[in-house]
């Protein structure tokens, strides 16, 4: 019994990963946005009391900075 390639999720096609939802990185910054949020993260606040290593905010940051740093 053969499985058919349409019955294959999209994270498991081939060897390449796939993200789940391509527009996370929208949603995220139109919440920082909404919630005035930006630059909690940023300078001597990282990894502070604010941004504690680990937190979703300090995640997210750390996410940013390295893409920041691939693109240049």
């Amino acid at each position: 019994m053969a499985i058919s390639r349409s019955a294959i999720p999209r994270e498991l096609k081939g060897n390449r990963k796939v993200a789940k939802n391509t527009k996370w990185i929208q949603k995220a910054t139109a919440s920082i946005k909404r919630r005035g949020t930006k630059g909690v993260c940023t300078g001597k606040k990282f990894g502070s009391k604010t941004c504690p290593p680990g937190s979703k905010r300090y995640n997210l940051a750390r996410t940013f900075k390295n893409m920041s740093r691939r693109k240049t």
